[in-house]
C-alpha cells in the first residue's frame, strides 16, 4: 500500500509487483537504482525499462491497481506520494552494454528487478563522464562504497568497451574515478 511515507523503494516494490502481476517484465535502473543500493542518495522518480513490447494500457492498468495514474509527458503519479514513475525508452543499456541479467530482490510477497550493483555505478558515472554531472560521479562512488564485493573488474572492462568505442570519453576521467573506486578496497 504507497502512502505519504512510502519510500522511492517502496514504490518502486509495489510498482514492479503490479507490473510482474500483468506479466510485464520491469527493470529498476538509473538514478532510482542507486538510491537502492545507497540510502543516502534519493530520487524522485521510478525509472524502470520494460524488458518486452508492452502496451500502454496493460501498464497503465497496472499501475492504477496501486494509484498511479498516467500524466503528461508519460509519467505516471500518485495522489499520496511524491514519488512518480518513468520508463525510459529500452533496451536496457549502460552506454553501449546491452544489460541482459539483473537482480530480482523479494520483499515478503513483493519483488523488485533492478540493476546490479556494478551497472549501477557504470551507469551513475556514465553521467558524469558524458554530462560532467558531478553529483553522479559522487554517487557511483557512494554505491561502490556500500555495497560489499563490488566486482571492480567488471566496472573496469565496461568502461574500456566504452572507450574503444567513443573517442569522445576523456580516459583522464576514468583513470581518476578509478583510483578512487578502488581507494576503498585497498
Amino acid at each position: 500500500m504507497i502512502d505519504a511515507e512510502s519510500s522511492l523503494i517502496d514504490v518502486a516494490f509495489e510498482a514492479c509487483s503490479a507490473l510482474d502481476r500483468a506479466g510485464i517484465v520491469a527493470v529498476l535502473c538509473g538514478g532510482s537504482a542507486a538510491s537502492y543500493y545507497c540510502a543516502e542518495y534519493q530520487s524522485l522518480d521510478a525509472d524502470f525499462v520494460l524488458r518486452l513490447d508492452t502496451s500502454e494500457r496493460a501498464v497503465n492498468a497496472a499501475l492504477v491497481e496501486i494509484g498511479y495514474r498516467r500524466g503528461v509527458s508519460n509519467v505516471y503519479s500518485h495522489h499520496a506520494s511524491r514519488f512518480t514513475i518513468e520508463f525510459p525508452a529500452g533496451p536496457l543499456a549502460i552506454g553501449r552494454k546491452i544489460v541482459q541479467t539483473w537482480l530480482t530482490v523479494n520483499r515478503r510477497e513483493l519483488l523488485l528487478h533492478v540493476i546490479s550493483a556494478e551497472d549501477s555505478v557504470c551507469d551513475r558515472f556514465l553521467h558524469y563522464w558524458a554530462w560532467h554531472d558531478r553529483s553522479a560521479r559522487a554517487i557511483a562512488l557512494e554505491v561502490a562504497r556500500v555495497v560489499p564485493n563490488l566486482d571492480a573488474g567488471a566496472i573496469a572492462a565496461w568502461a574500456a568497451g566504452e572507450m574503444a568505442a567513443d573517442s569522445s570519453y576523456d580516459p583522464a576521467a576514468w583513470v581518476a574515478f578509478e583510483a578512487d573506486l578502488l581507494e576503498p578496497m585497498r
